[in-house]
């Protein structure tokens, strides 16, 4: 899609600058007549504001089937926090690193596996007291052997697959029958 706002970041001096531009407009052309699930996705790196849609058909929420949406870490023992890596930006890869030092752990600087680790205890000291609170990690949606087989592109955000199995794996264990969030009634 061409238009839209652009942002210029400088990645040596930390400066942006914002440009205004026309909307820009994306149409699904050929369709067939039939009865259909349209689903859009959007970027996650990027704001996107839709400021109107337009069909030439009648239109309706998809109907609950039983299947939730898809939802949208290798810096894992570092703190942060997370930098692009300037050097690549002319090779055409994007990549971010943790930037903080090891040795700062010591001293209670925040890493990944320090984060999951507290929003653990948290979520179990608090669930006692509230049968709604649950947690999950997010290793178990996507963890080392998986970055084998889907390495993260930049190094730290998942791709479309990635983003994929990290749903269906969410929904497989929160929409199932004994998962915390079952539909009480089926």
């Amino acid at each position: 899609m061409t238009g839209g706002d652009t942002v210029t970041i400088d990645m040596t001096s930390g400066t942006t600058e914002r440009r205004s531009g026309p909307p820009g407009t994306v149409r699904f052309t050929g369709l067939s007549d039939r009865v259909k699930d349209v689903e859009i996705w959007l970027p996650h790196h990027e704001r996107t504001e839709l400021v109107a849609l337009r069909t030439d058909a009648p239109v309706a929420p998809v109907p609950d089937r039983g299947a939730p949406g898809l939802a949208a870490p290798r810096q894992f023992h570092q703190p942060g926090p997370q930098r692009h890596q300037p050097h690549r930006l002319g090779t055409g890869q994007v990549r971010f690193r943790a930037t903080g030092d090891p040795a700062e752990r010591a001293s209670e600087k925040l890493t990944l596996g320090v984060t999951r680790d507290e929003l653990a205890r948290i979520s179990t000291q608090r669930a006692a007291g509230d049968p709604n609170l649950h947690h999950l990690d997010g290793l178990d949606l996507y963890g080392r052997s998986d970055f084998a087989d889907l390495p993260l592109p930049d190094q730290l955000h998942p791709d479309t697959a990635t983003h994929r199995r990290i749903a269906e794996r969410f929904a497989k264990r929160a929409f199932t029958a004994d998962g915390p969030l079952a539909d009480p009634s089926s």
